[in-house]
């Protein structure tokens, strides 16, 4: 005879006596097996029994270890649910066979207990009729069989009970009758429940639950560390275990109590237990998680169990929330509102859990539409949450927080889901911000964690928003914005350098014609210390722009602030960048600033005006242009005219134009008067080196001034805005005289392609004349000048040319001499006798007799040179 250990006789006596005395009672017992059986815990005996286990954990506080086997044993194919902790005691077995009465209430309950019904366990017979449980303590059995034996012996003596089993068709209420037994748990187990399971459709229905064991029952039963499944049986032969998902999962768990008046409406045993849990967690990685590689929650409420309330959040829920009596559904209520409000403050943890571990807080948005009224709250409360909660990594933190190490997501455990977690986050990584403060740019640029990182320097809140991040983004309130919008509000300030990284940034996405025009009104410092919008007339500054101090010293934009009066608008050079050329900024070519109109105007301006501390300015900036342009290699020659009306001062401190100075120890200050022509300051040479006042117009030879396009008339233009040709001829004397004899030669209003004059003949020392005259007829370019005829190009107005008789004539012969031809015979000194013809060496002797020999000036000249100065 077993050992009756938990008295079961009672039990059972208890129970058949109120069956006799009210086979309306029988029914009803009946009906709630069958009900739970086959109803409300059908497809759970697995989870239920986990239950169990993890509350027989809880209550002995040690780790819960569950052992789910599932074999054969004498033909029968046999489920055992083996666990640790607190062992079977008679309250548990009145438990078991009771209805709706749990023993988990009271001393034996925990904040962490599970069931509260005291039905689940009647999950079991939904696929054995034959079970017992087996503890250290003792054990009981329930038998359908023995079941059915008893009925039968007590209806003999009461025929309506007798009536209503019969009519039961052999499906009776085993659990109210349970029998001693002396069955002992596996070694290492406190209990053990072995259901002898009762057909093949039961076994499949087993062993498809127990495939689906996996993380998430650990998850939702955090008192079990440990399930170990094993299956021994025709055609499977396997064995997993399932732990440790603490390093598969981030998790995120609070609890505390709820106020009373919460759960006023709730039954009278679930209000003496207040306590709530909520635990979210989410898969470390895609597709992870224990034993067959799939999380597989389900994508529904757990309460802690599965529940048929479906969620489209994308993480784990395992929430103590009110459940009907299928514990299926969650109750609409009070308490569940708040366990929902505590649901979003611990979602909010995961996603800093989420944040910390270098991941995308935004995936944790829900999309779509919600699946329900219990998930439309959650995501309301999430979303609020979410909205308020330090996610977002501010642009200018680029790139992501390390994310080498992520501890577990706790709560505070009183209920409210904040505490230091802020704290926390500043202390591990760059300050967050909520995205409810969060400024997103749509397209390709708000996609770009440079572009954004630069931009985020200005304005303030920027976020990088990657591919499929916008929606969720808006979602929390993110302001998602135009570039546009975020261009036109920048701060016109900032150092030029700042800017120009922030324009290197943005150019990989000015390929796109959008971003150039959202970029129309975007910041630019300019050279004279400015800041103006957009790049429409700006300039963009060589490449080599020197100082305005030593040569090779570092750029020195200030030097050209004083251009700015004119109009010239010159982009810092700090700030100039390719950019700004793609989106409508003049990028001149090597010396292509001088072309700019404004300078031309400074210069002829400067030249025209007393004040000389303006003059000097011009000059500096100036000067800084033409150092760039010698640097690039060329100084254009559309400049050379004007630049020559720069003012610079001599060596006496004498302000005086560039044309108008020589360069100390060259062979212009040897042939040249400095009478005429002074010696340039020697600290303007210092300054800015030989080779850039020369470009700027300084002598340093014999100058040669190229003339395009001429058109013989009179001379009459102003310096100011007069033309290059205009302004050229100033350093040829007697231009006028010239013209009247190319208008008598060609005709007034003949236009003259290219003329090529040596200048400042008149400034030739009286001693020096045989040494220019050499110069001039041995270099090329002087002998081509002197040399060479002009002549007229294409149609032009023809007039009259006055003859010596006075009668009408043309007069024109179509070519005239050059004007150094004319200069030298008609303009220098009587001394050298070039004023009248001379014969040459090897004349007839006829013309000797008549024309006085070369002048001694002359000697050693070629006879071409000869010809063309007068013999």
């Amino acid at each position: 005879m077993n050992r009756d250990a938990f008295g079961t006789a009672g039990l059972r006596a208890a129970v058949l006596q109120a069956w006799a005395a009210s086979p309306a009672r029988f029914r009803e017992d009946a009906n709630s097996e069958e009900d739970h059986a086959r109803g409300y815990y059908r497809d759970r005996v697995v989870i239920e029994l986990a239950q169990n286990a993890a509350d027989a954990a809880s209550r002995a506080g040690v780790p819960g270890h569950l052992l789910l086997r599932l074999c054969q044993q004498d033909g029968t194919t046999v489920l055992t649910a083996a666990n640790t902790g607190a062992p079977l005691d008679a309250d548990g077995v009145a438990s078991l066979a009771s209805l709706r009465a749990s023993a988990k209430r009271g001393a034996g309950a925990t904040t962490s207990t599970v069931g509260r019904f005291g039905v689940g366990f009647a999950a079991v017979r939904s696929v054995a009729d034959e079970l017992r449980v087996a503890s250290t303590t003792g054990a009981v059995r329930f038998s359908l069989a023995e079941a059915t034996a008893q009925l039968a012996a007590l209806g003999v003596d009461h025929p309506e009970l007798a009536d209503e089993a019969r009519r039961r068709d052999g499906v009776l209420p085993t659990l109210r009758l349970p029998l001693p037994d002396d069955a002992r748990p596996p070694s290492g187990y406190d209990t053990a429940v072995v259901l002898e399971l009762r057909d093949a459709a039961a076994v499949d229905e087993v062993r498809a639950l127990l495939g689906d064991v996996g993380d998430p029952l650990l998850l939702a039963l955090p008192a079990l560390t440990e399930v170990v499944v094993e299956v021994d049986v025709p055609g499977e032969s396997s064995q997993r275990r399932v732990a440790d998902v603490a390093a598969r999962w981030l998790v995120a768990r609070g609890e505390g109590t709820l106020e009373l008046a919460l759960v006023a409406d709730r039954p009278v045993e679930e209000r003496a237990a207040r306590d709530w849990r909520v635990t979210w967690a989410l898969p470390r990685e895609a597709g992870g998680g224990a034993g067959t590689g799939a999380t597989r929650w389900g994508g529904v409420v757990h309460a802690p169990t599965p529940t048929d309330e479906r969620t489209t959040l994308p993480a784990l829920l395992v929430a103590s929330l009110p459940l009907d009596p299928s514990r299926r559904h969650v109750v609409p209520g009070r308490s569940t509102q708040a366990v929902v409000e505590r649901a979003a403050d611990v979602y909010a943890e995961l996603a800093r859990a989420v944040v910390q571990d270098g991941r995308d807080p935004l995936a944790l948005v829900p999309t779509g539409l919600p699946a329900g009224s219990l998930d439309a709250a959650l995501r309301e409360r999430v979303v609020d949450t979410l909205a308020a909660t330090p996610l977002l990594t501010p642009a200018r933190s680029v790139p992501a927080p390390d994310a080498t190490t992520t501890p577990e997501a706790a709560g505070d455990g009183d209920g409210d889901g904040d505490g230091d977690g802020d704290d926390r986050a500043a202390t591990r990584g760059p300050r967050l911000i909520e995205p409810r403060r969060a400024v997103a740019i749509t397209g390709e640029v708000g996609r770009d964690r440079h572009a954004v990182g630069a931009l985020a320097r200005w304005a303030a809140g920027l976020v990088v928003l990657g591919p499929g991040q916008e929606a969720p983004a808006r979602m929390l309130g993110v302001e998602v914005r135009d570039l546009a919008d975020v261009v036109a509000e920048l701060p016109a300030a900032g150092e030029p350098e700042r800017w120009g990284e922030l324009y290197a940034a943005l150019a990989a996405s000015a390929g796109d014609p959008l971003v150039r025009e959202a970029l129309g009104a975007i910041p630019v410092p300019l050279a004279d210390g400015r800041t103006v919008r957009g790049v429409r007339g700006l300039v963009l500054p060589g490449a080599h722009l020197p100082s305005s101090g030593p040569v090779g010293a570092p750029a020195d934009a200030e030097a050209l602030e004083v251009l700015g009066r004119w109009g010239l608008r010159l982009v810092h050079p700090g700030a100039a960048h390719p950019l700004l050329e793609r989106l409508g900024a003049t990028a001149p070519e090597a010396g292509g600033l001088l072309l700019v109109p404004a300078v031309r105007e400074a210069v002829l301006e400067a030249a025209d005006d007393d004040d000389l501390a303006l003059a000097e300015a011009v000059a500096t900036a100036v000067l800084t242009l033409v150092a760039d342009a010698v640097a690039d290699g060329q100084v254009p020659t559309e400049a050379t005219a004007w630049l020559g009306e720069l003012t610079l001062h001599d060596a006496d401190d004498e302000p005086t134009p560039a044309r108008g100075l020589v360069l100390p120890g060259s062979p212009a200050a040897e042939l040249l008067d400095d009478r005429v022509l002074a010696s340039v300051a020697d600290e303007l040479v210092e300054r800015w080196g030989r080779e850039v006042l020369v470009a700027a117009g300084v002598r340093d030879h014999l100058a040669l001034v190229r003339l395009t396009e001429v058109l013989v008339e009179p001379d009459g233009a102003d310096l100011l805005g007069g033309t290059a040709e205009d302004l050229a001829t100033r350093s040829l004397d007697g231009w006028s005289d010239y013209l009247d004899v190319l208008a008598d030669r060609l005709g007034a209003g003949a236009l003259v392609g290219e003329l090529a004059a040596v200048a400042d003949l008149d400034a030739v020392r009286d001693d020096a004349w045989p040494a220019v005259l050499r110069h001039v007829t041995t270099d090329h370019d002087l002998r081509r000048a002197l040399l060479d005829p002009v002549r007229a190009e294409g149609d032009h107005r023809h007039r009259v040319a006055p003859s010596s008789t006075g009668s009408s004539g043309t007069g024109l012969s179509g070519t005239a001499p050059s004007y150094a031809a004319w200069w030298l015979r008609t303009r220098t000194p009587s001394t050298l006798g070039l004023g009248a013809p001379f014969a040459l060496p090897g004349a007839p002797a006829a013309l000797r007799d008549l024309l006085p020999p070369p002048p001694d000036a002359l000697a050693g000249l070629d006879p071409t040179a000869l010809a063309a100065l007068g013999g």
